[in-house]
C-alpha cells in the first residue's frame, strides 16, 4: 500500500493548490491510465498475468485516492504528530 509521508503530502497539496494546466494534465493521465489498466485486466488471457495487472490497477487507484484526499490526510497526520509529541 502506498503510504506518503508528510513531505510528500505537502508537495501534493501545494501542487494541487497551484491548479496549473500541467497538474491537470498529469492527473488526467493518471486517471486515464487507471481506466485503461482496468480494461486491459479484463482482456488478459494468461491467468498468470492477471494478478500483476490487478496490482497495477490497485496502485493507480491508491495514488488517485491519495492525491484527491491529500489535504485531509496531511491534516490527520499533523494532528497525530502533535498528539504523539504532547504525550
Amino acid at each position: 500500500m502506498l503510504q506518503p509521508d508528510e513531505k510528500t503530502l505537502r508537495a501534493i497539496t501545494s501542487l494541487e493548490r497551484e491548479n496549473s494546466e500541467n497538474w491537470k494534465t498529469f492527473m488526467d493521465w493518471v486517471t486515464n491510465s487507471y481506466s485503461i489498466e482496468g480494461l486491459n485486466t479484463n482482456e488478459i488471457d494468461d491467468p498468470t498475468r492477471v494478478p500483476i495487472s490487478q496490482g497495477s490497477v490497485r496502485q493507480l487507484r491508491q495514488l488517485i485516492f491519495i492525491v484527491k484526499n491529500s489535504q485531509e490526510q496531511l491534516e490527520r497526520l499533523q494532528t497525530a504528530i502533535k498528539q504523539a509529541n504532547s504525550v
